[in-house]
């Protein structure tokens, strides 16, 4: 049981460990900082902004996953792409913090127990 709330709030404190880095503007430079597997935020000429998990990086285009749909766009129709990248250092203190907080009640709830005899039964 114990184990399981540990998992439980150390999974929800992973939500926010991740953050949008905006990646300066030019093919030349897109192409060498994106990379099959890179999750990206994309803002497109046509005015929509795809999220997506790349599958191909080429010389003129990146193609990705996004929605279940797959999406292709050339580099000359980018106005803006930003990496999604995991931030180490707020993910350990998140799970850190996460799993004193677990410990913490855990052991503020057993000193309560203790102090008032519950568990302890008297003749």
């Amino acid at each position: 049981m114990f184990r399981n709330l540990v998992a439980a709030v150390a999974a929800l404190s992973l939500v926010a460990c991740t953050s949008l880095r905006p990646l300066p503007a030019g093919d030349r430079q897109w192409r060498d900082q994106v990379h099959v597997g890179d999750d990206v935020s994309v803002a497109a000429s046509n005015g929509k902004t795809y999220l997506l998990t790349l599958t191909e990086v080429d010389d003129e285009k990146i193609v990705g996953i996004g929605d279940n749909k797959k999406v292709t766009i050339r580099y000359a129709q980018i106005q803006q792409l930003e990496l999604r990248k995991l931030n180490a250092l707020k993910t350990s203190a998140a799970v850190g913090g996460g799993v004193l907080a677990v410990v913490g009640a855990v052991l503020l709830f057993a000193i309560i127990a203790f102090q008032n005899g519950w568990g302890i039964e008297e003749d």
